[in-house]
């Protein structure tokens, strides 16, 4: 079962959507995972609830980088998926933040992954150095993003 909050006040057009095919993953408990999603676009939230609830993830989602803010500061997450250009709080900004709540918190680090149509190089390294762990462009899909997570637990231990 996956639960998802969707806040929504985007309207058709306002960011790429991503592509959606029916691809399933076969990987260890993926259910675990708990994932936030901050994505201004209502259609591109809708696809990637469909493909991650298809492999059992939780995934919630928000539609601006304050209430991702929010959340994170406020429930645990496994990893953020953020696209890089929206309201309120863009994510790269949202990184910066999340990095530095992180660092005065004590808190553990939490893997965030930037997403755009775009991954000129001057895109993917911008994303870097706000912090960001990894840089995906869309089209996502749950099986790039599991191999993501679980490389990213064997080179940090997690």
């Amino acid at each position: 079962m996956i639960h998802c909050e969707i806040n929504s006040n985007t309207y058709l057009g306002q960011s790429t959507p991503f592509a959606y095919n029916e691809a399933v993953v076969d990987r260890e408990s993926p259910a675990s995972l708990r994932i936030l999603l901050a994505e201004d676009d209502f259609i591109a939230q809708r696809i990637v609830i469909k493909r991650f609830s298809k492999v059992g993830m939780h995934v919630d989602v928000v539609d601006n980088g304050e209430d991702a803010l929010y959340k994170v500061q406020n429930n645990s997450y496994d990893l953020l998926l953020t696209d890089i250009r929206m309201p309120k709080l863009d994510g790269l900004a949202l990184t910066q933040k999340i990095r530095a709540m992180e660092k005065n918190l004590n808190r553990s680090r939490l893997t965030i992954i930037g997403l755009s149509a775009h991954a000129l190089e001057e895109v993917v390294q911008e994303c870097l150095d706000a912090g960001m762990d990894y840089f995906m462009s869309k089209p996502i899909d749950p099986e790039d993003i599991l191999s993501t997570i679980l490389m990213h637990r064997n080179k940090h231990g997690k």
